[in-house]
């Protein structure tokens, strides 16, 4: 499937249904973010569909801490399954934004 363009604010707000928003703590997004800053020797490419490749990270998320998390760069293609369609905004938390060279990096986990 293609990847369909979602706006960083179709994100369900990140504390909904919860009593307090959901926090990642600095360490912990340093390095969900070296993951999508690096190719790290422990995330291999995967193919995504036929001769497009990704991050394993990008499509199956960063386990850090006992937590499993995704991300997606807005506007740039990302495989995440928020990004793919396989998950809708209310499908998610979101745990993190980082801006990053006219990009937009948005960490979320599975509610």
């Amino acid at each position: 499937l293609p990847a369909a363009p979602v706006a960083a604010g179709a994100l369900a707000p990140a504390h909904a249904g919860r009593a307090t928003p959901p926090a990642v703590e600095a360490d912990t997004l340093v390095t969900v973010l070296s993951y999508v800053r690096e190719l790290r020797p422990d995330d291999a490419l995967v193919e995504v569909r036929a001769g497009v490749f990704a991050k394993r990270s990008n499509v199956s998320g960063v386990r850090v801490s006992g937590r499993t998390l995704y991300y997606d760069m807005f506007p740039h293609q990302s495989f995440g399954p928020l990004a793919t369609g396989r998950w809708s905004g209310y499908d998610v938390t979101e745990a993190a934004r980082n801006a990053q060279a006219g990009a937009v990096v948005v960490v979320y986990e599975h509610r």
